[in-house]
C-alpha cells in the first residue's frame, strides 16, 4: 500500500460478496410481481429505423408489446420511457 495505490480492502470485500451471492442471484419476472393498481415505469428502446417516413423494422416495437399487455392485464398503469 503506497500513497497512490489502493489498500485493496474494497475490492477484496466486493469479490467475497459476489462469490457468496453467485449461486443466489435471482431475477424478478412478471410472474412474481404484484403490480395491480401500481404505476410501472418501463424503460424501452423505441428507436426504430425509418426510411422515407416509414418504419422499416418493427422488431423493437413488436418485442415490447407483450410486456406492456401483460402489465396492463395485471392492472398496472404502464408508463413508457424511451
Amino acid at each position: 500500500m503506497g500513497l497512490l495505490q489502493p489498500h485493496g480492502g474494497y475490492r477484496r470485500a466486493v469479490r467475497a460478496a459476489l462469490s457468496r451471492e453467485a449461486g443466489a442471484v435471482t431475477f424478478r419476472t412478471l410472474d412474481n410481481l404484484d403490480v395491480a393498481g401500481r404505476r410501472v415505469l418501463l424503460r424501452v428502446d423505441l428507436n426504430v429505423p425509418v426510411r422515407d417516413g416509414k418504419i422499416t423494422d418493427m422488431t423493437r416495437l413488436e418485442r415490447v408489446v407483450p410486456t406492456i399487455r401483460e402489465l396492463s392485464a395485471k392492472g398496472a398503469k404502464v408508463i413508457l420511457c424511451s
